[in-house]
């Protein structure tokens, strides 16, 4: 952090809740056109004059705009007049995304297929640890809390559980990390989606580029989430980050159907333990064509809706409520429509874009 930023967060301490403009980018326009210290505060003081007598409030730019280059150069001292005047406003939000963070674009499709590639070859050989990813990404990412805006996708969940998806995410991000730039929370989030595609499900937009955030006081609580099987209090945190009873219904018919090809993969995997008198292992292939992932069928049983309809008539887990029941009953995960919307939906709240790298504003 130069002098520049120093006197400014020194001095007016509310600037740090307007970190979305502040990108290094910006700073560096700001340092072409340094002001000396005097002339800062004396504009400050006029522009705290003004605020207080005409001004009723200041614009400051939302999560979906970008900064131009001449707004930019009033900001540091609208942003300033407001801070003494107004005093601190709560954060919009908790998880700042920088599009630019892996270069362009081929450099940062290469960073995802990196990762996709190494979660699927993971699953495939532990399909059990598919189900974890998948609801450790929808974990992360619902601890944001749509009141006070605050928590969300940031890779923290790893810190919550114990489990052995937490600790390959962690791997995984640390691993990659040695030769490439990724960060944990897009390891997390792409994890969820790749788990998702794995079983079946189609393929889910995840804008990459998350870079931590501040700490969340007010984050959701997402144990429940993290369980084996959801109840009621995981609709409850679905709402609290603003999403609506039918992607809890999508969501939880997917983990659910996800569960039942490990479940039936297990049952199969001992019955397939068959040795004859000759001591051969009884196995027949399925085509003696193709290559080995045709001839020994190394894909993994796609998802179906059994779960879900089972659910929804036993009237269980978070289908024991009638809104999310009647939701369930009016969709089909099989084709991966429904599944793919929602999960994509999930894994974009408390979304923040900032205009550049912010690692050394967030302490990240």
């Amino acid at each position: 952090m130069d002098d520049y930023q120093l006197f400014l967060f020194r001095n007016f301490p509310g600037i740090k809740h307007y970190l979305p403009i502040l990108s290094r980018h910006n700073f560096a326009i700001a340092r072409s056109i340094m002001m000396p210290r005097a002339l800062i505060c004396a504009i400050v003081a006029i522009a705290a004059f003004l605020s207080s007598s005409n001004v009723s409030s200041l614009h400051i730019p939302t999560t979906t705009h970008r900064i131009t280059r001449r707004a930019f150069l009033a900001a540091p001292v609208a942003i300033a007049g407001a801070s003494a005047v107004l005093g601190p406003s709560p954060a919009e939000a908790i998880v700042y995304y920088d599009p630019m963070l892996y270069g362009d674009a081929e450099l940062k499709v290469a960073v995802i297929n990196r990762v996709r590639q190494k979660v699927r070859d993971a699953i495939t050989k532990d399909p059990a640890l598919g189900v974890e990813l998948f609801s450790l990404g929808i974990a992360d990412s619902l601890k944001y809390n749509a009141k006070t805006q605050e928590g969300g996708g940031d890779g923290s969940v790893t810190k919550l559980v114990d489990s052995a998806a937490s600790k390959f995410a962690v791997k995984l991000s640390k691993d990659l990390q040695k030769s490439t730039q990724i960060t944990l929370a897009d390891v997390v989030a792409l994890a969820s989606a790749e788990a998702y595609e794995t079983f079946g499900g189609l393929r889910v937009r995840v804008q990459i580029g998350r870079v931590g955030g501040d700490k969340a006081a007010t984050a959701q609580n997402v144990q429940a989430v993290l369980s084996p099987s959801w109840d009621a209090s995981v609709t409850q945190t679905f709402e609290g980050a603003g999403l609506g009873k039918r992607d809890v219904a999508a969501l939880d018919a997917v983990r659910g159907g996800m569960a039942e090809v490990v479940k039936n993969m297990q049952m199969a995997k001992e019955d397939e333990a068959y040795v004859n008198e000759m001591g051969e292992t009884d196995f027949i292939p399925k085509t003696s064509f193709g290559g080995a992932s045709q001839i020994f069928g190394a894909s993994l049983t796609p998802f179906d809706d059994k779960y879900l309809k089972a659910a929804v008539k036993g009237k269980k887990g978070v289908f024991a409520d009638d809104n999310v029941r009647a939701a369930g009953e009016k969709m089909s995960i099989k084709s991966g429509k429904d599944g793919a919307i929602a999960l994509e939906r999930v894994l974009a709240v408390g979304k923040v874009y900032t205009g550049g790298k912010i690692g050394d504003l967030t302490g990240q």
